[in-house]
């Protein structure tokens, strides 16, 4: 299927032009509201030190910053070098400066460019992801700056409800856009139609929702940690203490090493299409030293949960 993005103008543009026209403006525009964005964050902190007079000492923003490092550095390096593909520099400037990238970001920039036909890490694909994006984010605003205005209005629980109902349909088109990425992965990887597709990822959403379902009624007496937690401790505990970190220690040992993908093939499929390409020289450091700091924020997540 052809989209009118792969039949316009866009795709006859040079590489100097789609620079000059999108890329660098792109980068400019990206590197302004990031700044902004970084300014922005510290204004909190600053209220309370010169309204309230509340200041942390030396020592204690030395230990907040070391936690905090060492808790995100690894994926400060790994998600820009794991979604650049995806995303694009525009899309990546967005979606960094929303958050939210996993659950939301990437899904929408995967499924703007799956239904326009085109490839991620093109011209045309950088351009719909960008799009995707930007509509994730207007509506996530939408949900979170409306209903403090409804909340002000005269009949605002009327025009709020109207609202919502409208925009059930809008939250619906984005559960759709999510499980499409799971459909897709089924069909491109097993072969499977649409139909068998649909069929055991539905029975297995079904499946595996169940604990959160009945998480706070049926199965609350289930305290997997001690008393005060229940099966969505379980579940939280399963994903982020163990399948993300060693998730992310697999995919990079298959990235650099011979027994996976290899450096070189890595290189070559992370180069594809335009824009900055992936730095040679972090070789050593993405092959010795981010697996390590992967392990010990592994060992770290074992020690705060049982030793603390």
């Amino acid at each position: 299927m052809k989209s009118a993005v792969t039949e316009s103008n866009f795709k006859g543009m040079s590489d100097e032009q789609f620079t000059r026209e999108f890329g660098k403006p792109s980068i400019r525009i990206g590197s302004i509201t990031l700044i902004i964005g970084f300014v922005l964050a510290f204004v909190p902190a600053f209220t309370l030190w010169l309204v309230y007079g509340v200041v942390p000492t030396p020592a204690e923003i030395a230990i907040i910053f070391t936690l905090v490092v060492s808790s995100g550095f690894a994926w400060m390096v790994v998600e820009p070098i794991s979604y650049y593909g995806v995303l694009g520099a525009a899309g990546s400037y967005m979606a960094f400066l929303s958050g939210n990238i996993s659950n939301m970001r990437l899904p929408c920039a995967m499924v703007a460019q799956e239904v326009t036909g085109v490839k991620p890490g093109t011209k045309e694909g950088e351009l719909m992801a960008t799009i995707g994006i930007a509509g994730s984010i207007v509506t996530n605003l939408i949900f979170v700056t409306l209903p403090n205005v409804f909340n002000q209005m005269t009949g605002g629980r009327f025009w709020g409800a109207l609202f919502f109902v409208f925009m059930t349909f809008a939250a619906l088109s984005t559960i759709i856009a999510v499980f499409e990425n799971i459909l897709s992965f089924a069909m491109d990887l097993w072969g499977w139609s649409r139909k068998k597709a649909v069929i055991i990822n539905g029975i297995a959403i079904v499946i595996l929702s169940m604990p959160c379902v009945l998480g706070f009624n049926l199965w609350s007496g289930f305290a997997p940690f001690g008393p005060g937690s229940t099966i969505q401790d379980l579940e939280d505990f399963i994903i982020s203490n163990n399948l993300l970190p060693l998730g992310s220690l697999v995919y990079l040992l298959f990235c650099v090493t011979r027994y996976g993908w290899g450096w070189k093939n890595f290189l070559k499929e992370a180069d594809c299409g335009d824009g900055l390409h992936f730095p040679k020289w972090s070789r050593a450091y993405v092959t010795f030293v981010l697996p390590v700091i992967v392990l010990i924020i592994f060992v770290m997540g074992y020690y705060d949960k049982f030793f603390k």
